[in-house]
């Protein structure tokens, strides 16, 4: 029997008096993959935003992998959450090596802390996801330089390193032409289908 990764109930979300989500009801199981399909403006990204604990609910519950927001610490499940936002996330380095940046993804940082270590078994996960995305041949070149379709395989890479129990994914082909769009869902295609030490990987695509 399959656990529920995502449980929204009558989740609704008011900005400034504008309506942006009304009564949303969601369960996605663990394992499952979900898309979230509609115009510009129709609240997608804000629902991610919900999901991931980046905005709050004007009403309704939400539950993520098993916790409910506002019982838990949001930090603690945000680690467990590979988000993949490429227009939303902060900036990187444009002269940060790919391998550095992917390890960034152990911390859920932006650089490196410098207060840490990357111990040898967390630069093996990095060169193991380097390669997954057939990326092996750019590790030490600077992410600046890289295509925006590499550039996405990077932060797919970067994402999986947490080694996550949900994979959520806002407009990940956005940009992109059609060659490196096909690149990307097949990929993902592949993450899927793998096996993975903290059970499978929900996926929660969004595109506009």
């Amino acid at each position: 029997m399959t656990s529920e990764a995502i449980h929204l109930a009558n989740v609704s979300l008011t900005v400034e008096g504008r309506c942006l989500l009304r009564d949303i009801n969601l369960s996605v199981q663990q394992g499952q993959c979900c898309a979230v399909i509609g115009p510009n403006g129709a609240g997608k990204s804000s629902l991610i935003a919900i999901i991931t604990g980046y905005l709050w609910p004007t009403q309704g519950t939400v539950r993520v992998l098993g916790h409910t927001f506002g019982q838990v610490e949001l930090g603690q499940v945000r680690e467990k959450i590979g988000l993949i936002a490429p227009s939303r996330v902060p900036e990187f380095e444009s002269e940060m090596a790919v391998r550095t940046l992917v390890a960034t993804g152990l911390f859920g940082t932006i650089v490196l802390p410098e207060y840490k270590t990357v111990p040898p078994a967390g630069w093996q996960r990095v060169d193991r996801e380097i390669a997954a995305l057939n990326l092996a041949d750019k590790s030490f070149q600077p992410f600046g330089k890289l295509s925006t379709g590499e550039q996405m395989r990077v932060l797919i890479a970067r994402a999986m390193v947490s080694q996550p129990s949900l994979m959520i994914l806002d407009e990940p082909t956005a940009g992109l032409d059609m060659g490196a769009r096909v690149g990307i869902l097949h990929a993902l295609e592949k993450l899927l289908t793998r096996p993975h030490p903290a059970g499978p990987a929900g996926c929660f695509p969004s595109s506009g």
